[in-house]
């Protein structure tokens, strides 16, 4: 009795009709960490790749892009980003590049959200296009239209998790 390898599977559901396609992720691709739905293509994180299903054309692909380990994805209207432990990088449109929004390593910083930049960070999205990062008890809100960046005041209870939705 040994052990089965781990299947990592994406389903495509059309909610009238159930499930309509199962998306496979080669295991020579690797194991995937995460995986974002967008627009045409399901992305899918690898230690230190992206790898990206098209629907339309029904194959898997490695993107042009470097990571280090493994990446999370935050999705905002237009624009998609990959969270990694020392960065955060927004994906081209053209899914040929990436831009460094934030990283820990950058000397001198850009801007203050390179100096909050940890992996003891949770990313979420907010509303108005806004990336929020929540970092020991303060939710910090990043424009990524212009840099802008606001804190909002301590939460109540230092070094507690914290999930939210809906905020400005």
């Amino acid at each position: 009795q040994g052990s089965q390898p781990r299947r990592h599977d994406a389903l495509e559901v059309d909610p009238a009709r159930g499930v309509t396609r199962e998306i496979s992720f080669p295991e020579s691709r690797g194991f995937p960490g995460a995986f974002l739905a967008s627009g045409e293509n399901l992305f899918a994180s690898v230690t230190d790749k992206i790898e990206c299903y098209c629907f339309r054309e029904g194959q898997w692909r490695t993107l042009p892009i470097a990571v280090e380990g493994a990446a999370e994805f935050l999705e905002l209207p237009g624009r998609r980003f990959l969270a990694t432990k020392e960065s955060l990088l927004e994906l081209a449109a053209d899914l040929r590049s990436a831009e460094v929004v934030a990283s820990s390593r950058r000397q001198p910083a850009k801007h203050e959200l390179d100096s909050l930049w940890t992996s003891r960070r949770t990313l979420v999205a907010g509303v108005n296009g806004k990336l929020g990062l929540i970092v020991t008890n303060r939710l910090w809100l990043f424009n990524p239209a212009n840099g802008g960046l606001t804190s909002s005041p301590n939460f109540p209870i230092p070094g507690a998790h914290y999930a939210l939705a809906g905020f400005a």
